[in-house]
């Protein structure tokens, strides 16, 4: 029971100060279990600059390294399309090379219609895409690379039969049909509905820039579909009155379909080179975001032997004022710590 106005003050008195120690004790717990500081300001005596300078290169970092996997992500969806394409590729010259020992009968045809029904697979492979963006259509990623198939074999046939003078030998066919793939002609008029290829290379970290510019307007897909062109062709009876033309452009055909091939593994070197650069600056980003967070926990680090010997003090001292208390007032300790 407290008597008189002096043991009320010293009462009141004891109880603020138990309620400062909580709040420390409270502070110094988190402090000790984090290892960082709670008061910011204070520990760093009002000067945020090295602070904020650490949380901008974590920032920016951070930003590298978003925009980084988000090429990847572009660069292995183009990949793995290139991979397929390139079985294809391989398929359809194992196709060709059996499709020159075919009898006259419906293997034959069954092989011939086969040949048309790849030209329509790789035009489905160059107009993949994720998210809502088209991998082969250079700058205008939201429209598919090419046109469906159909557009464009019956383009390409129309100006075959409307030929003048008319194509009569193996050799005109196949190169009217490489030309008409080639840059400026039927294929960039017709068949490719994408824009320029993506001109900038995006810097990704000190020393690594990479650019995402395969289209479908490259040389190796140019090459590809001529040869999955040429397949085609013969799918849809050219020399079918001439049987000597018919196998010489079968032999050119062939030789075609193996050549695209060798070329889709350049094509898919040259973006495993991309793939590679920004794996690199992606890990040399990472390092440095990591870096920065550890340059930023050490700043901001509380001291565990100090904090730990502060704890121990306020608790001492909270006993101290629990016993003076106690004596004032005979509380309970229940009662104190309410």
């Amino acid at each position: 029971m407290l008597n008189g106005f002096g043991d009320m003050a010293q009462h009141l008195g004891l109880r603020r100060h138990a309620t400062s120690l909580r709040k420390a004790t409270t502070v110094l717990s988190h402090e000790l279990t984090t290892g960082q500081v709670k008061d910011q300001t204070k520990h760093l005596r009002g000067d945020f600059s090295e602070l904020v300078a650490i949380d901008t290169s974590i920032a920016k970092a951070t930003s590298r390294v978003a925009v980084g996997q988000s090429i990847a992500t572009w660069l292995s969806v183009q990949q793995n399309s290139v991979a397929v394409l390139r079985d294809h590729a391989q398929t359809g010259f194992d196709d060709m090379l059996l499709l020159q020992q075919a009898p006259e009968n419906e293997q034959k045809q069954r092989m011939l219609s086969g040949m048309d029904t790849r030209f329509g697979d790789m035009v489905k492979l160059l107009n993949t895409s994720f998210g809502d963006r088209f991998v082969f259509s250079g700058t205008r990623a939201d429209a598919p690379a090419v046109a469906e198939a159909d557009v464009m074999l019956d383009a390409l046939m129309n100006e075959i039969n409307a030929a003048s003078p008319a194509i009569t030998e193996a050799q005109e066919l196949s190169d009217f049909i490489d030309q008409w793939f080639a840059t400026g002609g039927g294929f960039d008029e017709v068949g490719y509905l994408g824009d320029a290829p993506i001109p900038a290379s995006q810097s990704l970290a000190q020393g690594y820039s990479v650019g995402i510019s395969v289209t479908a307007q490259h040389e190796a897909v140019r090459q590809t579909f001529a040869a999955f062109a040429k397949g085609a062709a013969l799918s849809r009876g050219v020399f079918e009155d001439d049987a000597t033309e018919q196998k010489r452009f079968t032999d050119i055909a062939t030789m075609a379909m193996g050549g695209s091939r060798s070329s889709l593994i350049q094509l898919a070197a040259e973006i495993g080179t991309s793939e590679e650069r920004v794996q690199n600056a992606n890990a040399q980003n990472e390092a440095e975001r990591y870096a920065m967070k550890i340059a930023r926990s050490e700043l901001l680090e509380a001291d565990p032997y100090e904090r730990a010997s502060q704890l121990e003090r306020a608790m001492t001292q909270q006993e101290m004022i629990y016993s003076l208390t106690a004596r004032l007032s005979r509380l309970t300790l229940l009662d104190f710590l309410r």
